[in-house]
């Protein structure tokens, strides 16, 4: 995924990242207030980059591969997550 591909768009509330998909851009979902809900089907993520998700929803919650959960975390503390968002398997 790109950098800022889909940056303030207002009407996301939903997304599902791909099998397939190992880096998402910087700013790729800032300023998306309405995502909620985030599932990451790919097993293969390497990076996401800087700001990624900074200003999503504070209530969101992103779902991941239960054997990536760790790694994931991780990346996604980069990424400016709010800290009331819920990263689970």
């Amino acid at each position: 995924m790109g950098n800022n591909a889909f940056k303030k768009c207002t009407a996301l509330k939903k997304v599902i990242i791909p099998t397939r998909v190992t880096t998402i851009g910087k700013n790729a979902f800032a300023g998306c207030k309405k995502l909620k809900k985030v599932i990451v089907k790919t097993k293969v993520l390497r990076k996401i980059g800087k700001n990624a998700f900074k200003g999503i929803n504070k209530a969101a919650k992103i779902k991941v591969p239960k054997r990536n959960l760790t790694v994931y975390k991780k990346l996604f503390k980069k990424a400016k997550l709010a800290k009331s968002v819920k990263i689970t398997k």
